[in-house]
């Protein structure tokens, strides 16, 4: 168990450095690569209304940036677009 606690401790220290240092771009890589249908055509719902978009990126303060079928591109802040599973 102790040794779990010891792996998790360097992971949150190896990300919390880069971030100290200041690596921001590193940082949003690697939170957009995890990202459920990053970068893949997904339905999704605003305002009652059902539209096919992806996700192409996460805007400064953690809006959802999405471009549908026509080229359209919007950003979306938390809660104001579902995914229809």
């Amino acid at each position: 168990m102790q040794m779990v606690a010891e792996l998790i401790s360097e992971y949150i220290n190896t990300w919390y450095e880069k971030l100290q240092t200041v690596h921001f771009n590193e940082i949003d890589t690697a939170y957009f690569n995890y990202l459920f249908r990053a970068n893949e055509w997904a339905f999704f719902t605003k305002k009652g209304e059902s539209f096919e978009a992806k996700i192409i990126g996460i805007g400064e303060f953690g809006q959802l940036i999405l471009e549908d079928r026509n080229g359209s591109i919007s950003k979306n802040m938390f809660k104001e677009v579902e995914f229809v599973i």
